[in-house]
């Protein structure tokens, strides 16, 4: 028996929810013709930007990830995709 029930079924509601944006999202990717396998988690776990936040962060010493992802804010996306470009081609 469950303690709080209702935590079950909002959980199921989340990942019913994640999974839906997911699979459509993945559609919408091969219709433009991008090959990896994005998701809605897919910005928060990739290497190549962790470590470029990492890096970002210790070179401005930084002293938290909130600060260095504010300071990516501040960018258009046009410029923070040259700046990834650049520092992918290290």
């Amino acid at each position: 028996m469950l303690v709080f029930p209702f935590l079950n079924t909002k959980h199921k509601q989340i990942k019913n929810s994640t999974k839906f944006i997911n699979q459509n999202l993945k559609k919408l990717a091969k219709c433009e013709e991008i090959t990896s396998n994005i998701s809605t988690g897919w910005g928060i776990v990739s290497p190549p930007m962790q470590y470029v936040i990492v890096f970002v962060m210790v070179a401005l010493n930084f002293n938290n990830m909130k600060t260095t992802v504010g300071y990516f804010a501040r960018f258009e996306n046009k410029d923070k995709k040259k700046f990834m470009q650049k520092l992918m081609n290290l």
